[in-house]
């Protein structure tokens, strides 16, 4: 393959042939798939791959479930990069990356380490041992990869005792001696780096002996994180970094640098990062691959996440201006082919008025329909070579066409007197706990409060928002609660949905949630939502993460009765800004109380909280705006 740099993109130009529409499948992990992908999907391409030690290409187009994902293109990845994969909600990012390991000539897995952590995907480690240790999940996982590796030592090494061509042995045994380095390299880091990053992450003495099944969503993905990192991948896939603290967040950026920029050139990895935070993009990110859903185009920019936007927007601008003026200069071929046969028909009544009445009126007659017919090809000419250029700039366009984010609409209970939740003197640890997680909680949630809940990971902000609905009770203390109706979305929402719920549509999910409903008003419903035409009728698995979390919230405003409280915990972590936008501007309309759980600092900044609860310590810090 050949890479070239164009300006600000990357294009790859792979030399060789595409084979023939293939069908892939996935079910578990296999030695193509990514670690610990259990989702059921098919993928159909005619796309291949391509590695050569430094990139990992593919060139081709890609369907998902039947979903076009991306026309042909070609894309390049390469080590000692940070890539991050944008677009809109929708636009297939993830399915994207879970396809890549099926396609055809993908390096296997003994000889490629590709590591793909996602807060939504239930991995195998977790679902055979949910009552293990964090610090034994994490070693599990590396284990796994020891394990792997002593499998491709074997391999190589049966096929050193049957190769007889010297430069082949050469090779092998180079490739031996790095697999054994690795495997030394990754135990010894499993014995001392995995307690230091246990505490860089502040997991204290208790986290890391704690059942990890029992730790919050932002405990578990650093457990995620922290083996992921320590298998020493050749590929790190991260897909939507989520519920991480500021703390979190900043030990991330250090170890994707390091990963992809390590001094050693033989360690440095290729890393890809999907996420809408523009911020951790442009801190980490040197290339931005965009995909595009309205043209079905990957675009690889060669520069930093700012510098993309700018980029992006230009290109936007340029092709909406240059479309205009195509269609300004063919309004004007058109008036001007109207106006030149008007003079040659006046032209034509002039010569006959002023030729000699004996004249070969066959010819006069003949040089008048060829000077016509002249006028009418020249005109015709131009007209087709500017409609020709309208169209090439109409469809540049549509490439970089931005998605228009539906607008959403979420109906409360109207405002009333009184107090919705109080606590009173309110403690609370989980059985078996020999500390309380919350101490000498006294609060209270009226109608019309706007309440934003923050704290590092693990201080029980999820647990607060449980004891204010009522699926937690209190150890001490007692809690008064006036909610009839409480909608929410939790953090295992997504999750839910694709374990349960998969193979489902999200008309037949709603219709399951309503049977009162009829179809057309499913589908007028889940249109509100911006469920609109064939992606109300995908499987839920295709969706998106920001198409679930529409789904989700729309199940939560199905009843008759409106709720008069929405208890939203960590809900933007998988949103576009656009879309982050629309939920915002719901969510001021919004009429009744609500309770936002958040570590995005757009949303924080934006949301229009009347009181700000730090939870930490053990205590809950109140301020009033």
């Amino acid at each position: 393959m050949k890479l070239t740099i164009h300006n600000s993109s990357i294009v790859l130009v792979m030399l060789a042939t595409i084979p023939t529409t293939a069908t892939l499948s996935s079910t578990t992990t296999t030695s193509r798939a990514p670690h610990h992908v259990t989702q059921t999907a098919n993928w159909s391409s005619n796309t291949i791959s391509s590695f050569n030690g430094q990139i990992l290409g593919f060139e081709g187009s890609l369907d998902f479930d039947g979903v076009e994902l991306f026309r042909h293109t070609q894309v390049a990845f390469e080590r000692g990069f940070i890539h991050g994969l944008v677009g809109p909600n929708g636009s297939g990012k993830t399915s994207l990356v879970r396809a890549l390991p099926h396609l055809p000539l993908f390096p296997e897995r003994g000889s490629f380490c590709w590591e793909y952590i996602a807060a939504d995907v239930e991995d195998d480690t977790t679902s055979l041992k949910t009552d293990c240790s964090a610090r034994d999940y994490c070693l599990n996982r590396i284990q796994k990869r020891v394990q792997e590796i002593d499998h491709e030592i074997g391999r190589m090494e049966v096929q050193l005792e049957t190769e007889s061509n010297d430069t082949s042995i050469e090779e092998i045994s180079t490739r031996l001696g790095e697999l054994y380095e690795l495997k030394e390299d990754i135990e010894l880091q499993a014995s001392t780096q995995l307690v230091e990053m246990f505490q860089q992450l502040n997991f204290g003495e208790k986290y890391p002996e704690q059942p990890y099944g029992q730790l919050s969503s932002g405990w578990k993905f650093k457990c995620q994180l922290i083996a992921g990192l320590l298998t020493q991948p050749d590929c790190l896939i991260i897909d939507e970094p989520s519920f991480l603290d500021t703390t979190a967040t900043a030990w991330l950026v250090d170890q994707l640098k390091h990963l992809a920029h390590s001094p050693n050139t033989s360690n440095k990895a290729i890393v890809i990062l999907i996420s809408h935070k523009e911020a951790l993009l442009d801190e980490v990110c040197d290339r931005i691959l965009y995909l595009n859903p309205a043209s079905k185009n990957l675009t690889m920019y060669n520069c930093s996440f700012r510098e993309f936007q700018v980029a992006h927007a230009d290109r936007v601008a340029h092709a909406k201006k240059a479309k205009e003026l195509s269609a300004e200069a063919r309004d004007d071929a058109k008036d001007s082919l109207q106006q030149l046969r008007q003079q040659l028909h006046k032209r034509e009544q002039n010569f006959r008025a002023t030729t000699f009445k004996d004249h070969d009126k066959r010819w006069i007659k003949g040089k008048n329909k060829e000077a016509k017919q002249n006028a009418d090809h020249s005109a015709a000419s131009k007209l087709k070579r500017l409609k020709k250029k309208a169209d090439e700039l109409a469809e540049q366009e549509e490439e970089l066409r931005e998605t228009k984010v539906c607008p959403l609409k979420l109906e409360g209970a109207a405002p009333s007197d009184g107090v919705l939740v109080e606590f009173s003197d309110v403690d609370f640890h989980f059985e078996g706990a020999r500390d309380m997680l919350l101490e000498y909680v006294d609060v209270q949630i009226k109608s019309e409060d706007r309440i934003l809940l923050q704290g590092e990971n693990g201080q029980g902000k999820t647990t607060l928002s449980k004891l204010i609905m009522g699926e937690l009770e209190p150890t001490h203390g007692t809690i008064r609660r006036n909610l009839p109706v409480v909608a929410h979305f939790h953090q295992e929402a997504l999750r839910e949905l694709m374990d349960d719920y998969g193979k489902s549509n999200a008309l037949d999910f709603l219709l399951t949630k309503n049977p009162k409903f009829t179809m057309v008003q499913a589908r007028t419903y889940a249109g509100r939502f911006g469920l609109k035409g064939n992606i109300a009728l995908r499987p839920i698995r295709t969706l998106s993460a920001g198409q679930r979390v529409r789904l989700w919230l729309a199940r939560e405003f199905l009843g008759d009765s409106k709720p008069s409280m929405l208890v939203l915990d960590e809900v933007t972590e998988n949103l576009d800004k656009e879309t982050t936008d629309s939920l915002l501007k719901a969510l001021e309309e919004f009429p009744a109380a609500i309770v936002a759980i958040s570590h995005d600092d757009y949303f924080a900044e934006k949301f229009q909280e009347t009181q700000l609860w730090i939870v930490g310590n053990a205590r809950v810090q109140v301020e009033y705006k």
